[in-house]
């Protein structure tokens, strides 16, 4: 159970399957993706893709064809994937009238912490290219770049989860107890606690006895049930919300 009397400064959120319903449209570009490069069976690279989702691009690809019986992707090989990858779904989900593709609470609770002065961040396994430019079209970069937050995808040397909570605790001066991250999968979970912080998982990608097994922190099925969760407050981080850099 969450810990009373802990303040929250900074919220950081997983994308796909969390702020937005993307995730099958991401595994469907997948399966006709791989089907095209590799000859494999969309249906089969969709159900590996579901299965390991949530991890850094690069980890994903390798699993996804390590499950299929091909080898890992070279630097060039994976680039190319991953290129092609991501401009197959910024065409896909920048379309802000795509029905549900974003949920009514993910305006609501963006809201609502910036107005409580919260620094709010994408923490997503995505590129951060293909992020800036879905979320822009979709009206949500906003509250990221108001809240005096970023949005940041995976690199090399720099993934969700453990890399992306120390950038923030070093950056904006914050510890790890002022931080909270929500996602949907099962590896958000496992990031969030890895990286030694408050996990909140939203219903949804799974059901509520499975996150619970998985011990998340406290488990909301819409996301404007954070800020009424007990035992936390969400609080304006000294400096107005400024970075040291």
């Amino acid at each position: 159970m969450i810990s009373p009397k802990k303040k929250i400064r900074a919220v950081l959120f997983d994308w796909d399957g969390t702020l937005v319903n993307s995730l099958d449209v991401k595994i469907r570009n997948a399966g006709k993706l791989f089907q095209q490069a590799f000859e494999l069976s969309s249906k089969k690279v969709e159900k590996a893709y579901r299965q390991h989702s949530g991890i850094p691009r690069r980890q994903l690809f390798n699993a996804i064809l390590a499950d299929l019986g091909r080898p890992a992707l070279d630097e060039e090989e994976f680039n190319n994937l991953s290129s092609k990858f991501s401009r197959l779904n910024t065409i896909a989900l920048s379309d802000p009238t795509l029905p549900e593709l974003i949920p009514p609470a993910t305006p609501l609770i963006l809201n609502s912490l910036q107005e409580r002065g919260c620094l709010l961040f994408i923490s997503s396994s995505a590129a951060k290219e293909e992020l800036q430019q879905i979320a822009a079209s979709l009206g949500l970069a906003q509250y990221f770049s108001a809240s005096g937050g970023e949005i940041m995808g995976s690199r090399p040397g720099f993934n969700k989860g453990v890399d992306h909570v120390s950038h923030v605790c070093e950056k904006y001066e914050l510890t790890r107890d002022e931080l909270l991250f929500v996602g949907d999968d099962l590896s958000d979970i496992r990031l969030g606690h890895e990286a030694g912080v408050m996990t909140i998982a939203r219903i949804g990608t799974y059901p509520l006895d499975v996150l619970k097994d998985y011990n998340a922190d406290a488990v909301v099925k819409s996301l404007d049930e954070i800020t009424s969760l007990p035992g936390f407050t969400f609080l304006e981080r000294p400096g107005n919300g400024k970075s040291k850099i």
